[in-house]
C-alpha cells in the first residue's frame, strides 16, 4: 500500500529526482523496468513514490544513450517528467547527481532529493523523514544511513544546489565517490531501515524479494 500524507508537498524549493543511470550488468536487463510486487515497473513505483513527497514533477535522470527509455504507463509519459540524461557515459552516480542538481538550480530550485530506481521496498515514509531533518536547516546535505550497518547511502539524500562545484569535483575526480566526498563535508544523517535501503542488483536479489 502507498503511504498516504495529509500536508500538502513540500514547497517547490525542493524537487525530486530518481536516478536511472546505471548499467544494470548483473541484473541483465535494465532495472527500471522490472515488475515492482505492487503492481507496475521499478521506476513507476519510484517516481510515484517520490511524488508523494516532493510533488508532481520529477526528475528522471538516464544514461546517455537511453533517454528514449520507455514510459509504460500515462502516470510516467506525463509533462511533468523532466528527463536528464547523462552526458558522461559509464562514469558512476556521481554524473546523474550533478546533472539532477544542474537542473534543478536551472529551474529554481535550492535542493534535490535524490533514489535510486533499485530500492524497491523504500517508502514516501521514509523519504519524509529525510525532508523534515532538511527543512529545519535547509543548506545542509541530508543522507540516510543504514540503521544496521552503520553505512551511508550517498543516493538517498538531499544535496542543495550549493553543493554543484563540489559534485562537478568528484565527477571529474580519479575516484568519482560521492561516499569518500561526504567523508569531507559537514552532513546531517537519518537512519532508516535495512530493510527500506536493500538495492536489487541481480535476479538473486530479485528473487528474495519479499512478497
Amino acid at each position: 500500500m502507498e503511504d498516504r500524507f495529509d500536508h500538502d508537498p513540500v514547497p517547490t524549493r525542493l524537487i525530486g529526482a530518481v536516478l536511472t543511470g546505471g548499467l544494470s550488468s548483473r541484473m541483465g536487463q535494465p532495472k527500471a523496468l522490472l515488475p515492482h510486487s505492487t503492481g507496475g515497473s521499478f521506476l513507476s513505483h519510484a517516481i510515484r513514490r517520490m511524488r508523494q513527497v516532493t510533488g508532481e514533477k520529477v526528475l528522471l535522470s538516464l544514461p546517455k544513450d537511453d533517454d528514449q527509455l520507455p514510459l509504460s504507463d500515462g502516470l510516467l509519459s506525463s509533462s511533468s517528467i523532466i528527463r536528464v540524461p547523462d552526458t558522461l557515459p559509464n562514469q558512476g552516480p556521481a554524473v546523474g547527481v550533478w546533472r539532477c542538481l544542474l537542473r534543478a538550480q536551472v529551474r529554481g530550485h535550492s535542493a534535490c532529493l535524490l533514489t535510486p530506481v533499485d530500492l524497491p521496498e523504500l517508502t514516501a515514509t521514509d523519504l519524509q523523514e529525510l525532508v523534515q531533518v532538511w527543512q529545519n536547516d535547509p543548506e545542509q546535505i541530508v543522507v540516510a544511513n543504514d540503521e544496521t550497518e552503520e553505512r551511508l547511502q550517498p543516493l538517498v539524500a538531499i544535496y542543495p544546489t550549493r553543493c554543484l562545484p563540489a559534485i562537478e569535483g568528484v565527477v571529474k575526480s580519479h575516484h568519482r565517490s560521492l561516499y569518500r566526498h561526504l567523508q569531507t563535508q559537514s552532513f546531517l544523517r537519518v537512519d532508516l531501515p535495512r530493510a527500506s535501503l536493500r538495492n536489487v542488483n541481480s535476479p538473486d536479489d530479485l528473487s528474495s524479494e519479499p512478497s
